[in-house]
C-alpha cells in the first residue's frame, strides 16, 4: 500500500513538472491555420511584410549548394567558416557549428541536449529553440538543411528587414540560413508532434551581425524540456526570451497570430562600442 501510494505521488509530481497545467492561450488551434507543410523541400519564397520575414526558400538559390546536418542524435556538424570572420559579443568569430539540438555555436562544437539560461561562460551560443531533440525518430521527414548566401536575394531581403528593423543602413555581406524541419522531441513511442523553425546568422564583417529566429504559428507543436531562445556570447553579452524554460515555450510562434502567422526574434551580437578582438574560446 506504502508503495502505491509512493508511485502515486511520483507521478503526480512528473506531470505537473513536464506537462503544461493550463492550455495555451497564445497559439490558436492548428485547425484554424493550413494544414500544408510550412516549408516544402522546394517553395515559392514569401516577401517580407510590416514588421516580418517569412521562412527563407532552401534549394531555391542557383550556385548556393544546401547541405544537411549529420543525422544522430545530439549531433553536430561543423565547422563552417565564416568568411571575413563576424564580430560576437567582444569577439571575432570564424566558424559556427550546428547542433541537433537547436542552437549554433560559435569556435568550437558544444553538444549539449539539456537548455539552460543564459549567461554562460566560455561559450557562444545563438538558440533559436534549444532543447533535446531527437532528429531521428522523425523519420525521412525531419532533417536541418542549411546554406551560407554571400550574395543574392535572399541576402538582400534579409538585409532590408533588418535595416528597416534596426533603422540602420545595414548590408551583411555573409549569411547562414539554418532550418530544423518538422524534427520532434527526445522520446520514444510514435511521433506526433513535430517543430519546424528557421535561424539566420548575417554579419557585415566589421561592426555588425544579427541573428533573425523565424517561426510559423502552428508549426512549433511541443516545447520540450522545456526550450531555451536566446544568446550568449561568453556570458558576458546576452539576452534570455521571456518564453525560455516556461512550459509554453512553443508559443513563440503565434505571439503575432493573427495579424501575421509569422514571429521573428531579432538580437545584435555584436557590442558596438567594445573593440572587437580574437576569439574568445
Amino acid at each position: 500500500m506504502r508503495t502505491t501510494v509512493l508511485l502515486s505521488l511520483l507521478v503526480l509530481l512528473y506531470v505537473k513538472a513536464v506537462l503544461p497545467l493550463t492550455p495555451s492561450t497564445v497559439c490558436p488551434s492548428l485547425s484554424l491555420l493550413p494544414t500544408s507543410s510550412p516549408t516544402p523541400v522546394l517553395c515559392q519564397q514569401e516577401q517580407s511584410g510590416p514588421g516580418f520575414l517569412p521562412f527563407l526558400c532552401l534549394r531555391i538559390t542557383s550556385g548556393v549548394e544546401t547541405l544537411l546536418v549529420i543525422r544522430s542524435d545530439d549531433g553536430v556538424t561543423g565547422p563552417i567558416d565564416i568568411t571575413g570572420g563576424m564580430p560576437f559579443g567582444e569577439s571575432r568569430q570564424t566558424s559556427v557549428y550546428i547542433s541537433t539540438n537547436g542552437y549554433l555555436s560559435f569556435g568550437r562544437p558544444v553538444n549539449d541536449f539539456t537548455p539552460t539560461l543564459f549567461p554562460e561562460e566560455h561559450t557562444f551560443l545563438v538558440a533559436p529553440y534549444w532543447s533535446d531533440i531527437n532528429i531521428l525518430r522523425g523519420g525521412q521527414r525531419a532533417e536541418i538543411p542549411y546554406e551560407v548566401h554571400t550574395s543574392g536575394s535572399l541576402l538582400s531581403q534579409v538585409n532590408a528587414f533588418i535595416s528597416e528593423e534596426q533603422d540602420v543602413s545595414f548590408s551583411g555581406q555573409w549569411m547562414l540560413v539554418v532550418e530544423w524541419r518538422e524534427v520532434p522531441p527526445f522520446g520514444f513511442g510514435v511521433v506526433t508532434e513535430r517543430n519546424t523553425f528557421q535561424a539566420i546568422i548575417v554579419t557585415d564583417g566589421s561592426a555588425r551581425s544579427y541573428a533573425v529566429f523565424t517561426y510559423r504559428c502552428g508549426s512549433m507543436q511541443w516545447s520540450g524540456d522545456p526550450a531555451t531562445i536566446g544568446f550568449n556570447a561568453d556570458g558576458g553579452l546576452f539576452e534570455n526570451h521571456p518564453l525560455s524554460e516556461t512550459l509554453n515555450s512553443r508559443d513563440i510562434a503565434c505571439q503575432r497570430f493573427p495579424e501575421t502567422v509569422w514571429n521573428n526574434v531579432l538580437y545584435q551580437l555584436a557590442a558596438l562600442s567594445a573593440a572587437i578582438t580574437t576569439p574568445l574560446l
